[in-house]
C-alpha cells in the first residue's frame, strides 16, 4: 500500500511542476502586456492565456483526484520530510512554507529592483533568509560564477558570496562605500599591512603611540614614485562593481547619516548610471544582478537600535519574519533526526520521545510569542508567596529555531539519545541563561507547565545550574496546573498541541519503524 502511495505522491509532484511551468508562461505574457501602452493582454496572447488556464484547470483536477486516496496524505508528508532532511544534511536553508513565502516575495521584489527589508525579532531567521534569497538571485542572473562551465547548482550555491555589511553604531560611510588609501607600487597590500603592524608593535613597545597608519605606510614604502593612492571599495562599492546583491544586516543599528548614503541607489534601475563621490565621482551602470536587501531588528529588547522614520520606511518593501509555526518547527526537528535514507528515525531513537518533540515545538512557540509580545505570560510560581499569578514577559531571553537545533536536537542525536531531552534542555538552554535570573526562572516554569522536568526537585534543578527556584514554588506550580482556572487560561496552546499531535499521527508509524521501545 505504501508503494502505491509513493507512486501517487511522485505523480502529484510532477503535476505540480507542470502547473508551475504553465503559470510561469501566463505570468510572462501578462508581464509583457504591462509594458505596452494598453497594459492589457490582447489578440493572440489572450488566446494563449485562455488555453494555458484550461490546462491549469485540467492539471488541478488530476492533482485533486490523486489526493483523494487517503494514503497520499501520509506519503506526501514523508516525502516532504525527506526533502527537508536532504537540505539539512547539505547545510542548506530548509524552505518550510513560511520561509518559502518570504523568499518568493523577496525574489519578486528583487527582480523589480525594489529594495527589500526583512524585519523581525532575535533569531527569527532574517539574515539567513536574506543570504538565501541573495544566492538564488545570483544564480537566476548568472552572476558570481561562469554559467558556461559551471553547471552543478549545489556547488555554485555553496561558493556564491553576495556582499555583506553588518550594522554597528561606529559604522561610517567609508566602511560602507569605500575609501582612498596609500599603498606601495608593485608591493602586495598584505606585505605592506604586515610591515605596518610590525612597526606599530615596535613603536608601542617603545611607548610611542598615536602615530596615524598612513604615516607608518609612508615610512615603510617611502613617497613619490614608489607609492600610489588607490580606492579600497567597501561592500556597497563592490556590489555595484560586481553586479551582485548587497545585504545590510541590522540596518537600524547603523547611524542614520550613514544609511542616507544609499538612498540614491535604492531607486536606480538596471542600465541607469550611478556615481561614487568617494572615488572622484566614479561612474557605474547598474547591472541586473544588483539588488539591496536589509534586515531590521524588531522590539524594544535591543540596545543601540536607531529610530526608523517614515522617510526611511517609505523607500523599502518591508516584510515581517516571525518564528516558524509549531508544525514547521516540528518538521525541522524531525528532518534533523532522520537517518541517511531519510524515511526513518534512527534505530536508537527512543520511541516514547516522539510525542515529546511535539510538546517541545509547542513550548518553543509559546516562549517566542511571549518574548515578542504577541502573548502575555503568567507566573504561577509567584503564587507561592501569596500573590496572584503575575502577568509578565520574557525581557532578554528567547529560544530561537537556531537555539533549538544547535543546542537541543543536534546534541541529543550526536549523543546517541542516551541523555534525556529534559537534561539537555536544562543544561544547554535554561542553565546557560546566566544574564537574567528572572528570565531563567520564568523560562523554567514554562517548560515545566508543558510537561518537562516531571518529578524534578529543587535539588535536581540546582545540580544543572538552575538556582533561585524553591521547592515550595515547584509544588505551588503543580497544584495550579491541575486547576480549572489554569486549563481555561491555557486553552489556546492546548488547542495548538492537540492539532500538532493529530498531524504527527499521519507519519508516526512510518518514522518509528525499527526504533527501540521501552
Amino acid at each position: 500500500m505504501l508503494h502505491i502511495g509513493l507512486k501517487l505522491a511522485e505523480e502529484i509532484k510532477k503535476l505540480k511542476n507542470k502547473q508551475a511551468e504553465k503559470q510561469a508562461e501566463i505570468d510572462e505574457i501578462r508581464a509583457s502586456a504591462l509594458k505596452k501602452k494598453t497594459g492589457a493582454v490582447s489578440g493572440g496572447d489572450r488566446e494563449k492565456v485562455k488555453v494555458l488556464e484550461e490546462k491549469l484547470l485540467e492539471i488541478q483536477n488530476k492533482i485533486d483526484g490523486a489526493k483523494g486516496f487517503e494514503i497520499v496524505g501520509e506519503v506526501e508528508r514523508v516525502l516532504q520530510l525527506r526533502d527537508y532532511a536532504g537540505a539539512f544534511e547539505q547545510g542548506r536553508m530548509i524552505e518550510i512554507p513560511s520561509v518559502k513565502q518570504v523568499i518568493d516575495e523577496g525574489l519578486e521584489n528583487m527582480r523589480a529592483h525594489q529594495p527589500f527589508l526583512l524585519v523581525g525579532h532575535l533569531g527569527s531567521g532574517k539574515t539567513e533568509n536574506a543570504k538565501h534569497m541573495a544566492r538564488l538571485f545570483m544564480i537566476e542572473n548568472g552572476v558570481g560564477f561562469d554559467p558556461a562551465t559551471e553547471t552543478d547548482l549545489d556547488a555554485i550555491y555553496d561558493h556564491l558570496e553576495p556582499e555583506m555589511f553588518s550594522g554597528a553604531d561606529e559604522a561610517s560611510v567609508y566602511d560602507l562605500v569605500g575609501k582612498l588609501k596609500l599603498t606601495a607600487k608593485d608591493v602586495p597590500p598584505a606585505e605592506v599591512a604586515t610591515r605596518v603592524a610590525e612597526l606599530s608593535s615596535a613603536l608601542a613597545t617603545a611607548r610611542i603611540r598615536g602615530v596615524p597608519k598612513k604615516d607608518l605606510v609612508g615610512l615603510i614604502v617611502g613617497k613619490g614614485n614608489v607609492t600610489e593612492t588607490v580606492f579600497n571599495y567597501g561592500p556597497l562599492g563592490r556590489a555595484i562593481k560586481r553586479g551582485v546583491p548587497l545585504i545590510i544586516d541590522e540596518i537600524n543599528m547603523i547611524p542614520p547619516e550613514v544609511i542616507t548614503r544609499i538612498n540614491d541607489f535604492l531607486t536606480k534601475l538596471v542600465g541607469q548610471k550611478v556615481r561614487l563621490q568617494e572615488n572622484g565621482e566614479e561612474e557605474f551602470i547598474i547591472k541586473k544582478g544588483f539588488a539591496i536587501i536589509a534586515t531590521c531588528n524588531l522590539g524594544a529588547q535591543y540596545e543601540g537600535i536607531k529610530e526608523v522614520n517614515a522617510a526611511f520606511k517609505s523607500r523599502w518593501i518591508a516584510r515581517e519574519v516571525f518564528y516558524p509555526e509549531i508544525e514547521e518547527t516540528y518538521d525541522l526537528m524531525i528532518a534533523a533526526l532522520l537517518r541517511k535514507d531519510r524515511v526513518r528515525l534512527p534505530p536508537d531513537f527512543p520511541a516514547e520521545a516522539f510525542d515529546q518533540l511535539i510538546d517541545l515545538a509547542v513550548t518553543v512557540r509559546e516562549v517566542q510569542e511571549i518574548f515578542s509580545g504577541r502573548t502575555e505570560g503568567r507566573r504561577y510560581m509567584a503564587m507561592a508567596s501569596g500573590t496572584v499569578a503575575e502577568q509578565t514577559q520574557l525581557k532578554k531571553t528567547v529560544v530561537s529555531t537556531r537555539d533549538l537545533m544547535r543546542k537541543i536536537i543536534q546534541p541529543w542525536r550526536h549523543g546517541g539519545f542516551k541523555e534525556s531531552l529534559d537534561a539537555i534542555i536544562a543544561r544547554n538552554i535554561l542553565a546557560s541563561e546566566v544574564f537574567s535570573s528572572d528570565d531563567q526562572k520564568f523560562l523554567t516554569e514554562i517548560f515545566i507547565r508543558r510537561g518537562f522536568f516531571g518529578g524534578w526537585t529543587e535539588k535536581d534543578l540546582k545540580k544543572v545550574g538552575i538556582s533561585g527556584i524553591s521547592q515550595k514554588e515547584l509544588d505551588t506550580l503543580q497544584v495550579q496546573i491541575a486547576t480549572d482556572e489554569y486549563r481555561s487560561a491555557d486553552g489556546y496552546f492546548d488547542g495548538l498541541r492537540d492539532f500538532a499531535h493529530t498531524r504527527s499521527a499521519l507519519v508516526r508509524d512510518t518514522l518509528l519503524l525499527g526504533t527501540k521501545k521501552k
